[in-house]
Formats: C-alpha cells, structure tokens, sequence
C-alpha cells in the first residue's frame, strides 16, 4: 500500500459529503491481483447514490449510506466485465451495466454478491444510516490497531465501527450509553434509565442501571445499586465468577468542610463499590469515606464548593480485581488507589495529595504531581498500571501513562507515556486500553472546541510507541469510554445478521 493509500480518508461528516450526494461518485476496485500499473485485471465498477462510505475497495466488506440524504430512493450501479456478474439483494444475477434500489429504512442492509467467472464470489453489505446518526471522520495512517471498536457516539448511540471505521452494528438509547462494552460473557452492556423509578427524570438525580443485553438488543436484565443506592455511570464489571463490580452513590452527611473554606455540615456524593449476583443480591462492598480523608480531595475544593449539595467530592470513576485487591481511580482526588478487598485498607496511592500510602514516582517528569482528573486505571498480566491522564485543569495535555509498581520499595517507575498533538486538552472522561500488540486504543476524552466547531472527541489506535494507526473523530456528545474488540467475538457476520434480523423489511 503506497503512502497516498495509507492516509486514504473515511467520513461520515455530513458537510463533507454535501458535495457527493448531489450525484453518484464512480468507485473502482481491483483484486488482489493487480499488483502493478501495467498489470491491472478486469474489475467491476460500483457507484451509489447517495455516495459508500468508505470508498469502495474489494478486501471491503461493509458499506454505509445515508439513505435519507436525498428524496430519491438510495441505489447502486454496476457496470461489470465481460462474464462477471452480480446480485442486489433477492434480485436475478446479472451482467454488464444495471441499477438496483436499496432496501428502505433506517439500518436496513442490501446484500451485493459478485461472481468472477473461474475465481469465486465475494459479498458487501451496504446499510442505510439512520437521519440523525452523528457525523464521524475517519484516518487511517498505518495497518493495525483493533478488530472493532465499540464506542457510544453523539447523543445516543452505541455503534461498532471496523478497521476502515464504518458503522457496522448500532443501537439508540432513550439517554447516552455511556460505556457500551462486550462483556466477557459475550453480552453487551450500557447505561439505561431504570424503569423501576419511571417518576424520576434523567438527571444528576435521577435513577438509572446498567442494561444488559443480547447482541441482537433485546434487554436480559438490569444490573442496580442494592438498597435502592443510585447507581454510578462509571463502572460495570463482569467478574470471573459471574457477578457484577459497579460503583454507587450514597449520601455521605455531616462533612465539616470548614478546613477548605466550605460549611460545617454538608452532604457530600460518595462512593460505594458493591459486587452484585446476577440476581441483584449484595455480597461486598466498599466504601470510600472510611478511608480517604476530607483533605485528599485537594484543589478540587475550590471547584466543588462552587456547586449545589450533594458535592461531589470523590467522583470515582474505575474499578478493577487484583488478586485479592483492587485497583480504583477517582477523578476528583488526582490519585489511584490500591485497597485490601478483605480489609478495606489502603495498599497505596499513587498520585494526589501527600499520604502515608503515597508512592514516591520515579522517571516521571510529572512525578511531584503526575495525574490531573485521571481515568481508566487498569493492571495488565504482567503487573503493569496504566492510566488515561487527563491533565485536567492542569494546563497541559492529557497522555496515556504506564507505571511498574514495587510496593515494598513504595515507588512507581515510569515505564511509558506518550500523548497526542492533536489533543491539547481533555475536560473529562476517557479511557486507554493496551491491545494484545502492546499497542493501544484510546478514547481522549471531552476535547472542547479544539478549532473544529462540533468535534467533542477523539478515540485513537496507537503503537506501543504511541504513533497513530488511526484516528476516529466523533461529533455531538462526547463519550466516557471506547472498547477495542480484538478477540473473535463478535464476529463481522454476528454483527451483520443481528443488524439484519432487528431491520428486516
């Protein structure tokens, strides 16, 4: 693939296509085959109108349009070789030059088979976007990075996109699905509004759960707080053996804040870890205010006491089991805490404010204070932390950082870190995820307005040196977390026959 092919650009960003769907874009592919300028093989041509994203090449397989663009009914033309023939949805194969409708509706796929006489057929999927699905670009540099990626994008909805970024699985959500996810049991998982309390708005206050679904999107249950505590949008877990690691939120009453300029008696958002059965029954729990002091939430005082009770003065933001321990991140402490599971008690803390638990950070040029609103702490096989960094309100980029803990030297080594030019600040949210390469997919967060009116976030696939494979901008909304989906499930054909059997005509 020559350097032109390498930085070919997929969008779905509609200004960008204004100028394709005023008429159909001509999109020629060569097999595998054609391996030189003089050597070129007969190939089909294939338009549509509106205009395929991504541009059409035969290792392609999945194909979107937005079929509402125009008032016109969405079709394709072929124009085949001698001999070649193809087949649009139910249609009769046919040869030389023809025209073919789409099947109607928003997520309804046309099948297209093309026969190569002595060779074989090859099949695409073309699937018509919904009217408001958000605008997305797409950058491919180099090979590489994730099978799937799994994000939530715009307002409401969760979509898998493939390595050339095309939307091949989606579903809307009544809210934004924060943290859409396949689980290890092979269901999909994202925040929803709890039908329990339907006298509850969507809100600050307001109730929701974690819906757990089937990859065809029909609800199997819904994961919430016990004891009716309001359920975090942070975190869900499944666990090895079956259940359910979510944060809560009780009500932490009669917090003296006098020490950092607030009331002597205010309500405070706190945290409580709980693991939960599949059944909702309660079998451990966690809770923060027994064991991180007032003080700890730092210069985050100045912001917190800013807003309306109850404060949020911990705002946690990830868990995960280590062993008999776990590993916990709260945006609003700069810091990363490793607890007992049994005890409750803190191991260490890397980062935030000076405690006994802290460890010292070593090769880190932003040791004396390396994390501003950090997310997404995560212990890989070989022991090794790695943390999403923010930098937030810390007037520098955020940067994904990776640390070799030795707890009985009390210190943290920088093993990696590596940041973005194109981000130079994150307001909130995200995520980095090494992939089995040692690379990593990152999500960077709520950029702001970075010079691009609309654009609020941009999940990436990285090298293990940080250089970028691609980069996939996401407009509207921005999104808490992205999952890369490396392993086999699901699989492409999963995907298309979910989407199919939810749209079928």
């Amino acid at each position: 693939m020559n350097q032109m092919q390498r930085k070919r650009r997929v969008t779905g960003n509609l200004a960008t296509m204004a100028v394709a769907l005023l008429g159909c874009v001509t999109l020629a592919f060569f097999s595998q085959e054609s391996t030189g300028k003089a050597d070129k093989k007969p190939a089909p041509v294939l338009s549509a109108s509106p205009s395929l994203y991504p541009a059409f090449d035969w290792n392609q397989r999945d194909y979107v349009v937005r079929c509402q663009a125009t008032r016109r009914p969405a079709r394709v033309a072929l124009n085949l070789p001698a001999k070649w023939q193809a087949r649009v949805a139910a249609s009769p194969a046919r040869g030389g030059k023809f025209v073919a409708m789409l099947n109607k509706g928003p997520g309804a796929g046309t099948s297209i088979v093309i026969r190569r006489p002595g060779v074989g057929t090859a099949s695409f999927r073309v699937r018509c976007l919904p009217r408001d699905f958000p605008r997305y670009q797409f950058l491919r540099y180099r090979a590489g990075g994730p099978r799937l990626t799994f994000a939530q994008v715009g307002g409401n909805y969760a979509v898998f996109f493939d390595r050339a970024g095309t939307p091949v699985w989606w579903m809307k959500n009544g809210i934004p699905p924060l943290h859409p996810q396949v689980l290890r049991d092979g269901t999909l998982s994202w925040l929803v509004e709890d039908g329990a309390d339907r006298g509850r708005t969507a809100g600050t206050n307001g109730r929701f759960a974690w819906g757990i679904r089937s990859l065809s999107g029909n609800l199997i249950r819904k994961v919430r707080g016990a004891n009716r505590v309001l359920t975090d949008a942070h975190e869900l877990m499944l666990l090895p053996n079956g259940n359910y690691l979510i944060n809560t939120f009780p009500r932490d009453r009669g917090l003296d804040l006098r020490p950092f300029g607030g009331p002597a008696k205010a309500v405070g958002r706190g945290s409580l870890v709980q693991e939960l059965t599949p059944r909702g029954r309660l079998v451990w729990k966690w809770r923060a205010r027994a064991h991180i002091e007032l003080a700890e939430t730092g210069r985050w005082w100045k912001l917190i006491l800013k807003r309306k009770q109850p404060l949020d003065y911990l705002h946690f933001n990830s868990a995960e089991p280590v062993g008999g321990s776990m590993v916990m991140s709260f945006r609003h402490l700069d810091a990363v805490y490793k607890i007992n599971r049994t005890t409750g008690k803190i191991i260490w803390k890397l980062g935030g404010t000076p405690t006994d638990e802290r460890l010292e950070v070593l090769d880190d040029p932003l040791g004396a204070y390396p994390f501003g609103g950090q997310h997404d702490a995560r212990v890989d096989k070989n022991g090794i932390l790695s943390v999403f960094d923010n930098g937030t309100g810390l007037r520098r980029p955020p940067r994904v950082v990776s640390y070799r803990i030795d707890e009985e030297a009390g210190t943290a080594t920088l093993v990696s870190s590596f940041r973005d030019r194109k981000v130079p600040l994150s307001t909130c949210c995200g995520s980095s995820e090494k992939l089995p390469d040692g690379g990593w997919l990152v999500n960077w967060g709520g950029l702001g307005n970075i010079r691009a009116p609309g654009i609020k976030n941009l999940v990436g696939a990285y090298t293990p040196a940080g250089r970028p494979i691609f980069r996939l901008w996401t407009y509207g909304k921005h999104m808490y977390r992205a999952q890369p989906v490396s392993g086999p499930y699901p699989s492409l054909g999963r995907l298309r026959q979910a989407m199919d059997n939810r749209h079928a005509r």
